[in-house]
């Protein structure tokens, strides 16, 4: 019987990435539809309805897989689950002066400001700002935290795609098909202390914005 030779230096290398690639795959074919029970698996928190013509109207609903946000009051719309490492796909689009933002392994919203999740966890912008420069406040930063590389929003009316990925301290993030974000809290006094599990949430800013097409996948750091 002969002692098996494992790859070294490049070779070992190449097979390492090969290994993650081929979890990483088989992880996101097996992606959860957060609205495949429509909002059943999701609280509204701050405002829940508002009055239109002496009726009182959800300001969250869905229809044909898309997730509308009518902007009346503030809040967030949580998913009622807890993840650490994990995958969010989703698609979302803006009408003008839109701002929206997704809230990841954030803390349930109960009003006060240190309960948002721009000040508990991290706030990922959403914006009807194409074309505008990028920084700490623009579409799809890590809001206050983390400028994206560059400005990638689409025009308004126009579904933009974003993926975000979070493994242990380090978030990523793609915007319309490009890596805008790579970023480890754990650099960072003011972050280093961020949690690493918490809710996902979308956020009612005051304007109309839709979502569809929301996948999560859990992800595991190798050795964990």
């Amino acid at each position: 019987m002969s002692v098996r030779q494992w790859p070294t230096g490049a070779s070992f290398r190449v097979a390492a990435v090969l290994v993650v690639l081929a979890a990483s795959l088989a992880a996101i074919a097996n992606a959860a539809d957060l609205l495949e029970r429509g909002l059943d698996e999701w609280v509204v928190e701050g405002a829940s309805d508002f009055e239109d013509r002496g009726q009182k109207v959800p300001v969250w609903t869905i229809a044909d897989g898309v997730v509308r946000c009518s902007g009346r009051g503030f809040g967030y719309l949580r998913h009622d689950d807890t993840v650490s490492d994990f995958r969010l796909e989703l698609e979302y689009r803006f009408p003008k002066h839109g701002n929206s933002g997704i809230g990841i392994r954030t803390v349930p919203f109960t009003g006060p400001l240190e309960t948002r999740p721009s000040q508990a966890a991290y706030e990922i912008q959403l914006l009807s700002d194409a074309g505008s420069p990028p920084n700490r406040g623009s579409c799809c930063s890590l809001y206050g935290h983390e400028a994206p590389k560059e400005n990638r929003s689409r025009s308004v009316g126009e579904w933009n795609t974003i993926i975000v990925e979070c493994r242990g301290p380090r978030i990523l993030i793609a915007h319309n098909g490009a890596d805008v974000i790579d970023f480890d809290q754990s650099t960072r006094k003011d972050t280093a202390t961020k949690p690493l599990s918490g809710s996902i949430c979308l956020q009612n800013h005051g304007s109309v914005v839709e979502f569809r097409n929301l996948r999560l996948t859990g992800l595991s750091l190798p050795g964990r």
